[in-house]
């Protein structure tokens, strides 16, 4: 028999590989929309950053508009710039850094509850022959659908090369969802493998500062997504080799699925 197609993700093989859905319900749908969703993230966080750049540009013309206008000396524009520097650290500073902090927790989201509904879903269409959600539903989003899909499907998550550093994303999303980006304000028990991941980012764009707040770029939320996507699609590839999930519902060589 043939290897899957999808890297070691999916630890099934079928003879033939699936060029189309072979399902009912809405599996298809809610994999379309999660792409679609996190595309549209990366392209808010595009619009928002030319945004608050085109803002910042604005806002320092008309500061140095001032200064030539009142004929202001060299110490007197210093003082001028200074008494407007809190304004001036909202375009520079602030808002972009809110943005950044909002999209990865809305990246993590989105990638999470994207997972529990497929997982929902496909016990609905009689897919979980091995476990149910509802005795995973304790466990984080990431955690349960890994134990269901790998018990119900033999589709193993973590197996795909981006699953560690997806899961050190929501490290990174934890830091900013419940200590709004201060890793002093994090359970002691988590700093540890916080730090670590952000050590093993840093070539992304992320860091710590000397008041151990962690600071990111726009390049390493663009990563992000872009490595959740990566996901995503696998995902779906794997399903699609699958026929829609699971051996049981392959169809046998030569012969075509009927539904």
């Amino acid at each position: 028999m043939k290897k899957s197609m999808v890297s070691t993700m999916n630890q099934k093989t079928r003879n033939d590989k699936a060029n189309g859905w072979c399902s009912s319900g809405f599996l298809p749908g809610t994999i379309v929309i999660n792409l679609l969703e996190l595309n549209n993230l990366l392209e808010y966080c595009k619009v928002v950053k030319e945004f608050i750049r085109k803002e910042e540009k604005e806002f320092t013309k008309k500061l140095d508009a001032s200064c030539k206008q009142y004929r202001l000396s060299p110490r007197d524009s210093d003082s001028f710039y200074e008494a407007h520097q809190d304004e001036f650290e909202k375009w520079h500073s602030s808002f972009p850094d809110a943005v950044l902090a909002t999209v990865i927790i809305a990246a993590c989201a989105r990638f999470e509850s994207g997972l529990a509904d497929i997982c929902k879903e496909l016990e609905f269409g009689d897919h979980a022959t091995n476990i149910k959600w509802n005795f995973l539903e304790k466990k984080t989003g990431l955690e349960g659908s890994k134990i269901f899909l790998k018990k119900n499907l033999s589709i193993i998550l973590s197996n795909h090369p981006m699953w560690k550093r997806i899961n050190q994303y929501f490290e990174i999303r934890n830091c900013f969802a419940h200590g709004c980006g201060n890793i002093e304000l994090i359970h002691e028990k988590r700093k540890a493998s916080l730090r670590a991941a952000i050590k093993e980012l840093k070539h992304l764009g992320i860091d710590e500062d000397q008041l151990f707040r962690v600071r990111i770029s726009s390049s390493f939320v663009k990563n992000q997504i872009q490595d959740m996507i990566s996901f995503w699609k696998s995902l779906e590839e794997a399903f699609k080799d699958n026929s829609i999930v699971g051996p049981i519902h392959w169809k046998s060589e030569g012969e075509m699925r009927k539904r």
